[in-house]
C-alpha cells in the first residue's frame, strides 16, 4: 500500500468514527459542549475532537511509542494525516 492509499484509508476511518461527548466528558461538560455546538452550529463530535486535540498537544509528555522506536506527538492531525505515510 502506497502512502496515498494509506492516507485515504486513515482519513476514511477517521471520518466514519464518531466520538460522542458523553464518552469523554462528565455530564456537566458534555451538556456544555453540546450547548456550545448548537450555539455555534457545529457538530458536537468536532468540538470533542478539537478539545481532545488541544489538550493532547499541550501535554508535552504525551507521545505514542511506535515499533520503530521514535516518538510520535499525540495529536489527531499527526496520528491520522501526517504519519500515515
Amino acid at each position: 500500500m502506497n502512502p496515498m492509499e494509506r492516507f485515504r484509508a486513515n482519513l476514511k476511518m477517521a471520518c466514519t468514527l464518531k466520538i460522542e461527548p458523553e464518552m469523554w466528558f462528565s455530564p456537566n461538560l458534555e451538556n456544555y459542549v453540546r450547548h456550545l455546538a448548537s450555539y455555534y452550529q457545529v457538530d458536537a463530535h468536532a468540538m470533542v475532537l478539537a478539545i481532545i486535540n488541544g489538550v493532547a498537544t499541550t501535554c508535552r509528555s504525551t507521545y505514542l511509542n511506535r515499533a520503530s522506536q521514535f516518538l510520535v506527538p499525540c495529536n489527531l492531525f499527526n496520528l491520522v494525516i501526517a504519519r500515515s505515510g
